[in-house]
């Protein structure tokens, strides 16, 4: 099912060891778009600095007790953090995994109205190819899925990596956009820093833009400080600092 995620545009900032242009996915079900990125990464001898998975839902406000309950199963041993105010209720986890590799945190924004929504968010993030094997096996990851988010959930997938200084970030691209089959939509060049948004069939999330084109597939470059150059790629949008 093909899920239209409306996303207000101020807030943005803008397969294995062989990788063909083109070749169908691997990977199936919701950890996919991260494993062919990471895999692509890794095909092209891309330095992974970090991974970011993020998943966003809203909720009926009834569900409050429920999703307690729930967090107090999934994170056992871990301090949960919760802030009162006038309109809502915030809850905090954060678990780090034991090889430190790895962090999770869920959010919980719990109004004080329960005829109103709950609004989730659950995002893990890594720092090595061996932490997205972890992850994809987490029973946490399965449970939340299952028995705290709604069917409704939208999957945000984003990876960053160092590229030498011998690659040029417009090249880079290009064999980016052929391997996934890229159809670009939107540019922003500042010199140092690029932004370039597309739209591939290899996943059915999208954005729409303002021109009516689905958009699900950013790509950040940033020269940094030692000449070499940070990529950013996230699907549907980059959803972390880049």
């Amino acid at each position: 099912m093909k899920h239209i995620i409306l996303v207000s545009f101020a807030i943005i900032s803008i397969t294995a060891s062989f990788f063909q242009p083109g070749e169908a996915a691997l990977e199936t079900g919701e950890t996919a778009p991260l494993q062919e990125l990471a895999d692509y990464a890794r095909a092209e001898d891309w330095q992974l600095e970090k991974w970011e998975v993020l998943l966003k839902d809203t909720v009926s406000g009834k569900r409050e007790a429920e999703i307690m309950t729930e967090l107090g199963d999934v994170f056992p041993d871990q301090v949960m953090r919760i802030t009162n105010t006038a309109s809502h209720k915030r809850v905090q986890v954060k678990n780090r995994q034991s090889d430190t590799s790895m962090t999770e945190e869920f959010i919980a924004i719990i109004p004080a109205n329960q005829t109103d929504k709950i609004d989730l968010m659950y995002k893990v993030t890594g720092t090595n190819q061996t932490s997205i094997h972890t992850f994809k096996q987490s029973t946490q990851f399965e449970h939340i899925q299952n028995q705290v988010l709604s069917k409704n959930v939208i999957y945000f997938s984003c990876i960053r990596v160092q590229i030498n200084d011998i690659m040029n970030d417009v090249l880079v691209y290009e064999k980016f956009k052929e391997a996934f089959d890229i159809t670009t939509v939107e540019k922003v060049d500042e010199g140092t820093w690029k932004s370039i948004s597309g739209y591939t069939p290899k996943w059915e999330d999208v954005i729409p833009l303002s021109d009516n084109h689905p958009m699900n597939i950013q790509f950040a470059a940033r020269k940094t400080l030692g000449a070499d150059t940070t990529v950013t790629i996230g699907t549907p949008i980059i959803t972390t600092e880049y």
